[in-house]
């Protein structure tokens, strides 16, 4: 009696072996075609089993059909299966889909028994049937079913199946996860190698570069292979580096989520240029910081313009710079003066607003009006010499172009208002361009974050488990058979069986 419990649990041992080997094998065809992938499962299905006939299969979204992938070669044969895929309707599959329908393991060991109706049609001569759902976050995701052992199919049989083929499944899935972040990676590439006259590019939480673009070479001067690691305090003046501006900068991100800042930044030959830059942290779904995406325009013609519109307004020149001399009015806002350039920026004859035939208040955008009424208001008030504003106003040709007004307020030596001055300038082109600075900044916000989570994820949850297995099993292999190692392998394959079964049961990734 001894001699036979011995080797009764000599054969469980081997029976747990060949699942563990077949899980190690696993992790040896990762980087194989799916194909392949499925075909070794149907291969260790058979072996596990002592099946003849076996085919695994993917169930869609709805569960309503199944595509196998896999059969194995006598099921081919005896049931005329051609090329691979194939769909089935589960509603019009045979009994072998009733795992599906009725969401559990069916054992059947004597099939002459049941109805044989339903896909596939073909004369094979069935005798015994395992038939197991797979379940991934509570939904059943795949079916694997074997045929014909010449022994009868028990529990323990359906749970070396499930637990194989559960972890077959978790490692399709996560290929199939990594397939799409490669093509989501690729999408982001495109994405920001297309973006013109935006140096965007990431930074690790201490300020190291360790993604560019082909913008920011062309902006910052450095190819990508001698930047990347570097600190991102080599595009700041020296005097702002000694004064840790990089690293304030930095801080502040960190602490408001997102800053904004304008000033001279330094090229790689060693020439300045204005920058406005836009730091904004990363944070794990734990609100862990994982780092920074930084975002930069030359904004040095922008400036030089700013300067030039500064000479003007001082020396009262035309050029861009459209000049009004405004009545002091409540809200008409009458015409005493305009420059003759109001015919090249807006279409408009001077004439048409000193005569009255054009009042200003009418070519301002209804939904401009009473803001810059009520800030203008606010702005005399107050006793400002002179207040800017944006808003939009309708040219010659019917289109509503943003302007810039700079007014300043000329009063009486009583203090009380006589006349505004406004310089007006046409800005619809930088708010298009700074529209398309926040969209681009949404799109790589939204991708940083999805490709941060799938990297968590995959790496966290669905490897250790297998690795851990693989471990034990080598040191089993390496120093030889005793009950001490044995177990030591049955220990590894519970903690995987315990992951597979949080899976399947709860659907959490935990041990």
């Amino acid at each position: 009696m001894l001699k036979s419990l011995k080797k009764q649990n000599k054969k469980e041992l081997d029976k747990r072996l060949n699942l563990l080997e077949a899980l190690w094998g696993l992790t040896e065809i990762l980087d194989d075609s799916f194909q392949e992938i499925y075909d070794y499962v149907l291969e260790k299905l058979l072996d596990l089993t002592r099946s003849k006939y076996a085919f695994w299969g993917h169930i869609n979204e709805s569960k309503d059909t199944i595509t196998i992938y896999s059969w194995s070669e006598e099921a081919m044969k005896n049931r005329q299966i051609g090329d691979k895929p194939i769909t089935y309707s589960i509603a019009d599959a045979g009994i072998w889909a009733d795992s599906v329908r009725k969401k559990k393991t069916i054992i059947i060991n004597e099939y002459e028994k049941y109805d044989k109706h339903g896909l596939p049609e073909g004369p094979v001569a069935i005798k015994r049937l395992l038939s197991v759902p797979i379940f991934s976050h509570n939904r059943i995701t795949a079916i694997a079913v074997v045929a014909n052992k010449l022994a009868k199919y028990t529990q323990e049989d359906a749970e070396y199946v499930k637990v194989f083929v559960t972890s077959a499944q978790t490692i399709i899935e996560r290929k199939k996860t990594e397939e799409a972040l490669k093509e989501s990676e690729e999408k982001y590439r495109l994405m920001i190698e297309s973006v013109e006259n935006y140096a965007i590019f990431a930074l690790d939480p201490e300020g190291h570069i360790v993604s560019w673009s082909p913008e920011a070479e062309r902006i910052k001067g450095y190819r990508e292979e001698e930047i990347i690691g570097k600190h991102f305090s080599c595009f700041y003046t020296e005097e702002e580096r000694r004064n840790g501006k990089p690293e304030k900068e930095l801080e502040l991100a960190a602490a408001k989520g997102k800053i904004e800042d304008e000033g001279w930044r330094v090229r790689k030959d060693g020439s300045y240029f204005w920058a406005n830059i836009i730091i904004t942290a990363l944070r794990d779904e734990d609100g862990k910081l994982v780092g920074f995406v930084k975002v930069v325009r030359d904004l040095t013609e922008k400036k030089r313009m700013e300067e030039m519109l500064e000479e003007e307004r001082r020396l009262f020149i035309g050029g861009p710079v459209v000049v009004f001399k405004w009545i002091a009015g409540e809200n008409s806002i009458p015409v005493l003066y305009v420059s003759s350039n109001v015919k090249d920026q807006f279409g408009y004859k001077p004439e048409d607003f000193i005569s009255g035939k054009i009042n200003y208040a009418d070519i301002v955008h209804p939904d401009d009006i009473e803001r810059i009424n009520k800030e203008a208001k606010l702005y005399r008030e107050k006793g400002t010499p002179y207040f800017e504003q944006d808003y939009r106003i309708l040219t010659a040709d019917g289109e509503y172009r943003w302007v810039h007004d700079f007014t300043v307020i000329e009063r009486d030596l009583e203090g009380k208002i006589k006349h505004y001055h406004g310089y007006v300038m046409d800005i619809t082109e930088r708010k298009r361009m700074e529209k398309e600075l926040k969209t681009a900044y949404e799109k790589v916000r939204k991708t940083l974050e999805q490709e941060r989570e799938f990297k968590l994820r995959i790496a966290h949850y669905f490897f250790n488990p297998i690795a851990i297995a693989k471990g034990y099993l080598s040191l089993v292999l390496e120093e030889g058979y005793s009950e001490e190692k044995i177990k030591r392998a049955i220990d590894a394959i519970n903690r995987i069986e315990k992951v597979v079964h949080n899976v399947t049961k709860r659907g959490k990734i935990v041990e």
